[in-house]
């Protein structure tokens, strides 16, 4: 597609169908600029994250830079959101795909994430972008706890960027917890049935994407970065791309249905991830189940009014170990990821920006909420709106 005539390649809808197509284009948008946590609740699953990393400096041209960054991530917003309208696959309800129905969890998500990376990769967006070496492609096969496997995920996304810090990656952590939280209400497929020989099945993976904006800065006066060096900057994107088999998915959800149920399970609700176990009631439990090795079986007086003066209990090899909490169970995960490192060419983006803000005023023309952004800022107000913006830690 050409970048001087972005609407060409997408097509002119018929009359009959433009009014209802430029509706779903913006609520594609105004998807993307929500919670994600909100659009699961509603039974769809959200685009892609985008980040933006926002550098700390006094250099004029760096913030160019990143301004650069946030309008061509509302342009990559819109045109995936065009595509969505074109390309999206039909549930059985006639709408788009619901995570209500497993038959659909998958593709739903499958389906936002081929086309986000195809908007940079292959489709509106890629002839205004540089793929650089360094790309890479891993497959990890992890016994992992569910807390260490978020950690491990927040590695992949921001390892080798300058200025990330702990604070950046509690961040990112929460979201993730929030983003896992919401899914498990939604049934994955495949994941009452037990598990084969090398994790041998016929669901396709499942997909997600991360899209990180930030602007490289290489000192080219060989100093450490700090003041007094003379930089050069690059707005730059790096894709990750994870994939996951379902069933492995439903375990770190920690919502499987493939283990056997207690004979009478405890009807306080198990905790989420990343919250913490509530105490248990021994009112509420039903008696000789549920009690951990050191528990007794009722009291004292009662064990000694049935067995005399002996105190009885009922620790002993045959009671079961305690079950650790979700959050440091460990599971077996295996997990393929994709790297693809991008740069912004500027010229080629500058070039098509005033038809890309025109763009943009069409599909807000008449709607409150869009109408707002494209007054008050266009597309680089878009990009704040429909990407998380971290500011970089001081150098």
């Amino acid at each position: 597609m050409s970048a001087s005539h972005p609407a060409a390649a997408h097509g002119a809808p018929s009359a009959s169908t433009q009014v209802d197509s430029m509706e779903d284009l913006k609520r594609h948008l105004k998807e993307a600029m929500a919670d994600p946590t909100d659009v699961i609740e509603q039974g769809i699953a959200p685009p892609p994250y985008f980040f933006v990393l926002e550098p700390v400096t006094k250099d004029e041209e760096g913030a160019e830079k990143f301004e650069a960054l946030l309008s061509a991530a509302a342009v990559a917003r819109i045109f995936a959101a065009m595509d969505f309208v074109q390309g999206s696959g039909k549930g059985k309800a006639g709408g788009p795909y619901s995570l209500r129905n497993p038959d659909e969890y998958v593709p739903a998500f499958n389906e936002k994430t081929k086309i986000t990376v195809n908007t940079f990769l292959t489709r509106s967006m890629s002839g205004m972008y540089t793929q650089l070496p360094g790309g890479t492609v891993s497959k990890l096969n992890l016994d992992i706890t569910r807390r260490d496997l978020h950690a491990k995920i927040v590695q992949l996304i921001f390892g080798g960027l300058d200025r990330i810090g702990e604070k950046h990656r509690k961040d990112l952590d929460k979201l993730l917890t929030s983003f896992t939280t919401a899914l498990k209400p939604f049934k994955v497929p495949g994941a009452d049935k037990p598990e084969k020989e090398g994790d041998e099945d016929d669901q396709p993976e499942l997909q997600h994407a991360v899209i990180v904006n930030y602007v490289k800065a290489t000192d080219i006066t060989g100093g450490s970065g700090g003041d007094g060096g003379l930089f050069i900057y690059k707005p730059s994107s790096r894709i990750v791309v994870f994939s996951v088999k379902p069933r492995q998915w439903s375990m770190a959800l920690d919502k499987s249905s493939h283990t056997k149920p207690d004979p009478k399970p405890d009807p306080k609700p198990k905790p989420g991830l990343g919250e913490e176990p509530e105490p248990s009631d021994p009112d509420s439990t039903p008696s000789g189940h549920g009690h951990d090795a050191g528990a007794t079986h009722g009291t004292a007086d009662a064990a000694s009014a049935s067995h005399g003066s002996e105190k009885v209990t009922t620790k002993g090899w045959w009671w079961p170990k305690p079950k650790p909490d979700p959050e440091h169970e460990k599971i077996k995960f295996t997990l393929t990821t994709t790297i693809v490192e991008l740069e912004l060419n500027e010229d080629k983006f500058k070039a098509g920006k005033s038809k890309f803000e025109a763009v943009f005023r069409s599909v807000a023309k008449d709607d409150q909420e869009l109408s707002v952004i494209a007054d008050n800022g266009g597309l680089k107000a878009l990009g704040e709106s429909a990407c998380t913006v971290y500011r970089e830690l001081e150098a």
